[in-house]
């Protein structure tokens, strides 16, 4: 996954010189093939990406909602701490849903604790239930126990792709288990499992009480 993600980035590098005057294609292609180079030796990568952090932060004020999401991921993955003012301004003032929601991620990624929760905790509210997810997790990996009031309560969402993610990341954060929702098919020549609706109604319940009896005295990392 990393080498995917520096392949991405250095994406996103040779995109920050691209222009729609053809006369300029051709140092542009110079460009990249010096980029292809550095991939060769991944130390030199840094050094490279450093020399292009006001280019990439530039690119936050794109017209593009597109390309504004690009940077927020360059922006994320190098690390770029100083560009959470401009982010959190952008989670509250772009014209463009996911761009907001880009910076939200972003912002809980590279963000004080103190900066991100507040803002997590707000997104918790969202009517999508994919953003709520997301920032429950945020909110368990700062161990704030909303992240998993959340992660439980998306477990009668209706949405049963979203449901099995929840219930997983229960199981990764509290270390509790209250049994398995698959049973293994039987027929076919390759065995996989298949959600089991009896099942998973039963051991969400069990997880749905847990929380109402324990949710009070539960500790991060306890038993």
């Amino acid at each position: 996954m990393k080498i995917i993600s520096l392949i991405f980035t250095i994406y996103m590098i040779i995109n920050l010189s691209s222009c729609s005057n053809n006369s300029k294609k051709t140092s542009q292609q110079k460009e990249e093939e010096q980029i292809y180079k550095m991939v060769e030796d991944l130390k030199d990568l840094k050094q490279y990406t450093k020399k292009h952090k006001n280019e990439i932060l530039d690119r936050l004020k794109s017209d593009n909602p597109k390309d504004r999401s690009l940077a927020i991921e360059s922006i994320t993955f190098l690390k770029i701490k100083e560009a959470v003012p401009q982010l959190m301004n952008m989670h509250k003032n772009d014209t463009n849903e996911r761009v907001r929601w880009a910076s939200l991620w972003a912002i809980s990624e590279l963000g004080d604790k103190d900066i991100a929760v507040p803002l997590l905790l707000e997104a918790l509210k969202s009517n999508d239930v994919k953003n709520r997810r997301s920032a429950a997790i945020k909110l368990a990996k700062y161990k704030n126990k909303e992240g998993i009031s959340a992660l439980i309560e998306i477990l009668d969402s209706g949405n049963e792709d979203e449901e099995i993610i929840a219930y997983n990341q229960l199981e990764s954060f509290t270390g509790k288990n209250f049994g398995k929702i698959t049973i293994m098919n039987k027929p076919g020549l390759i065995p996989y499992n298949l959600i089991d609706p009896e099942k998973k109604k039963e051991v969400f319940a069990r997880w749905k009480q847990w929380w109402r009896e324990e949710s009070g005295s539960f500790e991060f990392g306890g038993k």
